[in-house]
């Protein structure tokens, strides 16, 4: 298996391909609460039934109490601004925060680099009776091309901050040519504050304080 800085250093040969497949290998695991993390397909074992109550419990754990500091708030804020909007995803997860501001009115295209990740979004759009506007599997930059343009907004949620910075910039390049004019770019991510009070640690060590022992990368953003 490449680090990361060696896969990074593919790019532009390889349209981001090698790093994608090395960090595919974490990230079909996803958060199950505030401290659980579950692999996707694990829980696409589930019937449908045990589909629908495991997602609500993540998303009661992750923005009500305790969880509202971590979910809750910015799905509170963000609702009412992404309602009626076009909303590209990069980084879907398990679609907690997709399929919620679906439920609120927004339209939504869901990507990420996991394909059991989006074969668990599916399966709980139909649990739920809900639909979206796209989906893509992110294979490689090239990947993007195939969605289409004039989106409202593009939100990342913890998602570019798992790949070294210079190639987040191509991977930013690439993906703000689907914005329309004078939409949003919406990022959420870990600040320098943490990074400092967790003891500057290098970014591989880092990932695994901020998202498991198995995380390959974090940086902080500003």
């Amino acid at each position: 298996m490449l680090t990361i800085e060696e896969a990074a250093e593919q790019w532009p040969q390889d349209q981001g391909l090698a790093l994608f497949d090395t960090l595919r290998a974490k990230w079909s695991e996803v958060p199950g609460g505030l401290s659980d993390r579950v692999l996707t397909d694990d829980v696409l074992a589930l019937s449908d039934r045990e589909l629908r109550d495991f997602w609500q419990g993540v998303l009661a754990e992750t923005t009500t109490g305790p969880g509202f500091a971590v979910r809750g708030w910015y799905h509170a804020f963000y609702s009412d601004i992404f309602r009626g909007r076009r909303v590209l995803e990069i980084g879907s997860g398990m679609g907690i925060d997709g399929i919620h501001f679906i439920r609120e009115g927004a339209i939504w295209h869901f990507t990420d680099i996991a394909p059991s990740n989006l074969s668990l979004i599916r399966r709980t759009l139909v649990a739920f009776n809900l639909h979206c506007e796209g989906m893509t599997l992110i294979e490689s930059l090239a990947s993007l091309d195939t969605i289409r343009e004039g989106f409202d907004f593009i939100y990342c949620q913890g998602s570019l901050i798992h790949v070294p910075f210079a190639f987040a910039r191509v991977e930013t390049l690439s993906i703000s040519r689907k914005i329309r004019p004078g939409g949003r770019w919406i990022e959420l991510g870990y600040p320098r504050e943490r990074w400092i009070r967790e003891g500057r640690l290098s970014f591989n060590e880092w990932g695994r304080r901020t998202d498991g022992e198995a995380t390959p990368w974090v940086e902080w953003y500003d």
